[in-house]
């Protein structure tokens, strides 16, 4: 079983379980902190999907959702694969439109 994250309606990619579970306590952490954050969690805590769903927020929204990917990724142990996988999901992250078209959204590496 595997959970999903939709960047955009043409980008979406797979992660393990344990791996999704990782990323929504990571969220969870940051609920409250803005409505963009806490709509992330709507698909996993409203509809009991395996799904992370970016697709609708706006620059800001994305811009925040990949700075909570990229604090997570700084706790993962080196020999991690989630640290892997952080590291290109934030590079999908830094080329989606909406932050290309905003750069001082784009979330810090």
């Amino acid at each position: 079983m595997s959970g999903t994250i939709v960047i955009d309606a043409a980008t979406f990619v797979d992660v393990r379980t344990v791996d999704f579970l990782r990323i929504v306590d990571a969220l969870r952490a940051e609920r409250g902190g803005s409505a963009a954050i806490d709509r992330l969690l709507d698909s996993v805590d409203e509809s009991g999907l395996n799904m992370i769903c970016a697709d609708e927020l706006d620059a800001a929204g994305l811009a925040a959702f990949g700075a909570i990917l990229e604090r997570l990724r700084r706790t993962v142990r080196e020999d991690d694969t989630l640290g892997g996988f952080l590291a290109d999901l934030a590079s999908t992250i830094h080329a989606d439109a909406r932050l290309l078209s905003n750069p001082k959204m784009r979330p810090h590496a």
